[in-house]
């Protein structure tokens, strides 16, 4: 793993770790109305200031609207019908902050009955999220290998990054006063820790493959590292069911000392689906490079 991104995990799990004990554990992710009404008031305060504080605020307002416009990049690359996604995220990013500025023109002409300021926010705020990440996964999906294969490399650096920042806003809640539950803490968070361990050694070991695959499909080379993808894959799936396995038995050892108990039966989704796209994919270069050792038999 290159140092950029062990620097990129370690500040997204401190980044998350630091809003979650700011801002109280589970409810970490509510902060998101409250920062895009603070930005909202930020900058119609600098507008209301006058003069070089409203070329300021207005100077802002455009190039945070106009961020969504870097999905264009690079400029010389072959255009696409799904790049107007883009244009439309970069003028919605423009009236939601106009909206998050003026936010008596939504609430006094559409919805005269809306009175709830965050919940305007958030409302606002999904449909800008919806249309970056559509057209993120559709500029994924198409492509030369070349570009495909770099591009997913770099959503799985962002999944270890999240994975990151999801185990860090959970670190906080884990903790309380009394001994027993400060007990079952700590081993509950040895558990997160190890999830997160596992998930990033398969990230890591699929980004080596798309490297591999992208020198060369065929390349024996890719046979050690779908191997070693399969195995990692394997042992996120493993791990994770024992961690959820010793975490039920763990409660139901020490519910009678705990202060609160909250019994759940769960294994992670995305860890789910990662693991056996990564099966699937190392079984399918290891066929592919089994039939061209056949293939080459007969030449």
């Amino acid at each position: 793993m290159k140092k950029a991104h062990v620097v990129l995990l370690a500040a997204s799990f401190a980044l998350g770790t630091a809003l979650a004990a700011i801002s109280g554990g589970a409810q970490a992710l509510t902060g998101l109305d409250a920062a895009l009404n603070w930005l909202g008031q930020g900058l119609r305060s600098l507008s209301l200031s006058g003069g070089v504080g409203n070329a300021l605020a207005w100077a802002l307002l455009a190039a945070l609207g106009l961020l969504p416009l870097l999905g264009l990049l690079p400029v010389r690359r072959t255009r696409g019908g799904t790049d107007w996604l883009w244009v439309a995220a970069s003028a919605y990013g423009l009236f939601m902050l106009y909206m998050l500025v003026n936010p008596h023109l939504l609430r006094n002409i559409v919805y005269p009955d809306w009175v709830q300021p965050k919940l305007l926010a958030v409302t606002l705020f999904c449909p800008l999220a919806a249309l970056v990440i559509g057209a993120l996964f559709l500029r994924l999906a198409r492509g030369d290998d070349h570009l495909l294969f770099g591009r997913f490399r770099l959503l799985l650096t962002i999944e270890q990054a999240f994975a990151a920042f999801a185990a860090g806003l959970r670190v906080p809640a884990l903790f309380s006063q009394g001994r027993a539950d400060l007990a079952y803490g700590i081993a509950d968070c040895l558990g997160l820790f190890v999830e997160l361990a596992l998930l990033i050694a398969v990230c890591e070991a699929g980004k080596a493959l798309l490297a591999g695959l992208q020198r060369g499909w065929l390349n024996d080379e890719n046979a050690a590292l779908a191997d070693r993808l399969a195995l990692r894959a394997r042992q996120m799936l493993t791990g994770d069911i024992a961690v959820m396995l010793i975490r039920c038995f763990l409660t139901l050892a020490m519910a009678a000392r705990l202060n609160s108990v909250n019994i759940t039966v769960n294994i992670s989704f995305t860890d789910l689906i990662i693991a056996l796209a990564a099966l699937l994919l190392a079984r399918f270069v290891r066929a592919g490079i089994r039939v061209r050792a056949e293939n080459d038999q007969f030449i």
